[in-house]
């Protein structure tokens, strides 16, 4: 029973959203000695809150997915075949009731009440996303990617905005960090993108016998491909000019980490989204596409340990 819930809450999903509010604290937050409201406890409520508002996603995602999943993936069915659907309901509304508890909390802690409606807010998009956006073109691509990035963004909101006016003598540098914690909000938000068009491709079956309106099932498999690879090639310059900058400043480890481990296998997913056909073909660049966005989030701890090496110029 255990194990089937661990697997409904997708808990290696959760275990990198928490890993990644973590390095944001330690590595952003801390490591560049940043102003901010939250005590270490209050910080884990934060995370807690995030992972609860994701679980609870993909939960009510899978509640409502149940026929799709038994077209698409009916090795991987969990509610109805191992969790009883009105149990699965009952962990959703505890979840997210939960979370929103939490979020309320903090932001009674930060003293700013309406920071508790972004949960509130986060909890009703899952829920429609689920329920029907899903089935809808790109808009339910749009509002999860949206939904994927917002655990890098509450916490930053939470934490660090509530005291730009308190420590005004470091605006300056809170406002920094705050815009570079939304920068990797919004990278996390654009592979996300690309990789929900990739499992739309993948899931173009079930999608289509559900009467879903997927960018797959308008366009077909292989004109996703090629959608696929032009969106990451977009990514690919933006990023390029980064790492061009980073070498300019001689910030060659970043340079070197971003180049390997992110524009490098973006690159290789792109020939190989020109190149797809099958189910098989896009679900491998889905996982792909997964593991750079994880690479591209640890990126914080590179450009963390660059920084210090420039200021004690090691």
């Amino acid at each position: 029973m255990v194990i089937y819930f661990l697997k409904l809450i997708r808990w290696p999903n959760l275990i990198m959203i928490a890993l990644i509010q973590l390095l944001v604290k330690i590595f952003i937050i801390q490591g560049l000695a940043v102003p901010h409201m939250l005590s270490n406890f209050e910080y884990f409520l934060g995370i807690l809150c995030t992972t609860l508002l994701a679980a609870a996603g993909y939960l009510i995602n899978d509640y409502y997915d149940e026929e799709n999943d038994a077209i698409n993936k009916p090795e991987r069915m969990i509610i109805g075949k191992h969790i009883a659907k009105k149990d699965a309901l009952s962990y959703y509304i505890f979840m997210s009731f939960l979370a929103l508890l939490i979020g309320t909390y903090l932001a009674y802690i930060v003293d700013w009440l309406s920071l508790a409606f972004i949960p509130l807010l986060a909890t009703i998009v899952l829920y429609l996303y689920a329920y029907d956006f899903k089935r809808r073109l790109l808009i339910g691509n749009i509002l999860v990617s949206l939904m994927t990035a917002l655990p890098i963004w509450l916490i930053a909101v939470f934490d660090i905005l509530p005291g730009l006016e308190l420590y005004a003598d470091r605006a300056e540098l809170m406002a920094s960090v705050f815009k570079m914690i939304g920068v990797y909000g919004l990278f996390a938000a654009i592979m996300n993108f690309i990789r929900e068009i990739a499992k739309d491709a993948e899931d173009l079956e079930g999608d289509k016998a559900m009467g879903f309106q997927t960018l797959a099932i308008l366009i077909g498999r292989k004109n996703s491909g090629y959608v696929l690879s032009v969106l990451m090639l977009i990514v690919v310059s933006a990023l390029s000019r980064y790492l061009i900058s980073l070498v300019e400043g001689q910030d060659i480890l970043s340079a070197s980490y971003l180049g390997i481990f992110v524009i490098l296998p973006l690159i290789f997913l792109m020939i190989k989204s020109i190149q797809a056909e099958s189910k098989l073909d896009f679900k491998k660049i889905s996982t792909g596409l997964k593991r750079v966005m994880l690479f591209g989030i640890l990126s914080i701890i590179v450009f963390t340990i660059s920084f210090y090496l420039a200021v004690f110029e090691f």
